[in-house]
Parts: structure tokens; sequence; C-alpha cells
């Protein structure tokens, strides 16, 4: 991600940092100034965790959405601003509530995060693992809160899963064509 430095002088500004073990908070740029030529950590990571999604946003934004969707099919839509902000080496906080069969959350992992800046002209496409694709417009999803089981956004087999998650545009649709391919 490249940060100019009109953002990088703007205390309205941070990364938002999503992981795959269910982790999520906003660190202000501000934290970034002055770091060496080795870099500086973004956020602390439990074993087997990776980041799934890093972006830039305006924390004053307060038409800003994040939408989640997790492995098991559930997602959920929620204001930035329910995304808590915290210092560089911190874990984060919870995005997904572990399910009542899974009390450790084991099993549960984040297919993708995104920031959505309009929600009646926006949408998710969602992948299974056998490449089957769904559309959901932004605006059906609920709005909730972080820290909750979610609503179903596609309603998965068994030993099926959600792989993929993106965001679209509507107009983007107009102009372009979707092929989704898988074998069995």
């Amino acid at each position: 991600l490249s940060v100019g430095d009109d953002k990088l002088n703007d205390k309205n500004y941070g990364f938002m940092v999503a992981t795959k073990m269910n982790m999520i908070k906003i660190v202000s740029l501000e934290e970034f100034v002055r770091f060496g030529k080795s870099g500086i950590m973004l956020t602390k990571l439990r074993d087997d965790d990776s980041v799934i999604a890093c972006e830039i946003v305006n924390m004053a934004d307060e038409d800003l959405r994040v939408i989640a969707v997790n492995n098991r099919g559930f997602g959920i839509n929620l204001a930035l601003s329910d995304v808590p902000s915290l210092k560089r080496p911190s874990y984060g906080s919870s995005l997904f509530k572990p399910f009542k069969d899974s009390e450790d959350g084991l099993g549960l992992t984040v297919v993708g995060v995104k920031i959505v800046s309009d929600a009646e002209n926006q949408g998710i496409l969602i992948i299974n693992k056998f490449g089957l694709g769904k559309r959901i417009k932004v605006s059906n999803i609920p709005q909730g809160s972080r820290y909750n089981k979610g609503v179903i956004v596609t309603r998965l087999k068994d030993d099926d899963e959600v792989a993929y998650l993106d965001l679209y545009d509507d107009a983007d649709l107009e102009s372009s064509n979707l092929m989704v391919i898988y074998s069995k």
C-alpha cells in the first residue's frame, strides 16, 4: 500500500487490518511516521494466522462499512467506527463470535474483509471451494455489530466452505462478464 504524506500526517487515516483467524483492528497512520530500514510491525499474529486484508481507511468517514465473510458462509456488515482502533503491537479484536459447536473458534476462519463506500451500488461476490459463485448486494446484508455470529450470506453443504470474497460495483457488471469454472 502506498501512503502519501497528506494521509500519513492526518490523524483521521489508518490501516484496517484483518486476519484469517478472526482478528480485526485499525492502526493510526501516525504510528508509522518514523521507522527504520527493517520496517515496522503492523500487527501481532498468532501461530497459523495471516493477514487477509489491509486497507487505508478514513476513520472519520461515517459512511464506510466493513463487510466480512467467514468460511462457513456467514457475513457481517458493520460500521467502520465499530472496528477498534488499537496500537501496532496488539492482536486486534474478534470479528465473529465463535460457533457453539466450537467455543475455541477452531474451524472458523475469515475468508475476506472489504471496505464498502456505497452500500446501495456495491455488492459482494462469494465463491465456494467448488467454484460456484453468488452475488449479494451489500444493502441486502443487515447492519450489525462486531462479535456476533453474522447472517447467512450463502448456504453451504457439510463438505463445502467459502473460498473467496470480492467486492463489485454495479457499474462494473454492466461492462464485464463473469465466469466461474469448477470441476467435480
